[in-house]
């Protein structure tokens, strides 16, 4: 376990060779910002290149869309080593549609969305 909030949990996963991280709950835009400042802290600690960024127990992410792309999450995470991304979609229609966004925006990290956990796990640790 690398950090634990009442948000955001990240571990790295060394025999797999990702990290993970897993939303949880309500994500505020304040609470975005913080959670993708502990992501990108663990890419340049750890030098994960795989990222499985798990939405599946994320409950709402009430942020707008201007401000979703304010955070330049994808291109920062690239810029700071990430290469692959498998992204768990959230049951939330308005988590999902931003994930969808923050995917088309980007062309690297190469970034991939799953509806299954055991999918997108697959695909990652398929890549080099």
């Amino acid at each position: 376990l690398l950090c634990s909030t009442p948000y955001l949990q990240l571990f790295i996963y060394q025999q797999q060779q990702h990290m993970y991280a897993n939303w949880i709950g309500e994500i505020s835009l304040p609470d975005l910002h913080r959670g993708l400042a502990l992501v990108l802290q663990a890419v340049e600690q750890t030098g994960s290149s795989k990222l499985l960024n798990d939405n599946r127990f994320l409950t709402s992410l009430p942020v707008a869309l201007e401000a979703w792309h304010n955070t330049d999450g994808m291109a920062r995470l690239f810029r700071a080593g990430m290469h692959y991304v498998a992204w768990v979609y959230a049951a939330d229609a308005q988590a999902r549609m931003l994930a969808d966004e923050a995917i088309e925006r980007n062309d690297w990290p190469l970034t991939l969305s799953f509806e299954e956990y055991d999918v997108a796990i697959d695909w990652l640790q398929s890549m080099p």
